[in-house]
């Protein structure tokens, strides 16, 4: 029990390090430098594939050597805009694989839902592939917006846009798509119900 709940903690750990990063950028960039910040970034995505044992589909190898590359680029050049690239190339990532995962066997939200639960009606089935369109969609905006922040603005507005509104537009979007699915599934109740009494007065 005791070393899985240490990995716990380390994942726990590593993930709060790359949810705050972009702020430690913006604090130690003059200080250190763009090389000493990206191996620091290539060295927690590497933890974290260790522990997780990410390479078990093949888009999570994908974006370790797209992410892992950027990383090396950005220490070997000693860019700054390449460090900053960062939040933009891990959401086009995940965009890419929401959108690919349709011509899987499992849509990526199938493969995450059935983590908790393995039994899904046709009609949810349905919505997991629309929601992996619609969450394609999403961060590939917020790729386009993190990219036009690393190339086009500043350091101060890089950050405050991936360091804190790119997360608290995500979780609002993650709100309203809860929100919408209670609806869903309240109005497919409905229309089942009403196919039922049809079927009985007839």
């Amino acid at each position: 029990m005791r070393p899985l709940r240490l990995k716990a903690a380390l994942l726990a750990l590593i993930a709060i390090a790359t949810l705050v990063y972009p702020f430690v950028v913006y604090s130690s960039l003059k200080l250190f430098g763009p090389a000493p910040l990206s191996l620091v970034l290539l060295a927690l995505l590497v933890a974290r594939v260790v522990l997780r044992g990410d390479f078990r589909q093949p888009e999570q190898r994908v974006q370790f050597l797209l992410v892992g590359a950027l990383c090396l680029l950005a220490a070997l050049f000693q860019s700054e805009v390449l460090l900053k690239y960062y939040p933009a190339v891990m959401s086009l990532c995940f965009s890419v694989f929401f959108l690919g995962s349709l011509w899987g066997e499992q849509t990526l939200v199938e493969r995450f839902a059935r983590i908790f639960t393995q039994d899904f009606e046709p009609f949810q089935l349905r919505y997991m592939r629309r929601l992996s369109v619609v969450w394609s969609a999403a961060l590939f905006a917020n790729a386009a917006f993190a990219g036009y922040t690393a190339c086009c603005t500043s350091l101060a507005t890089w950050t405050l846009y991936n360091g804190a509104i790119a997360y608290a537009l995500l979780i609002g979007f993650m709100l309203l798509e809860l929100a919408y699915r209670q609806y869903y599934k309240a109005r497919h109740q409905k229309q089942q119900e009403h196919v039922a009494a049809r079927s009985v007065n007839s």
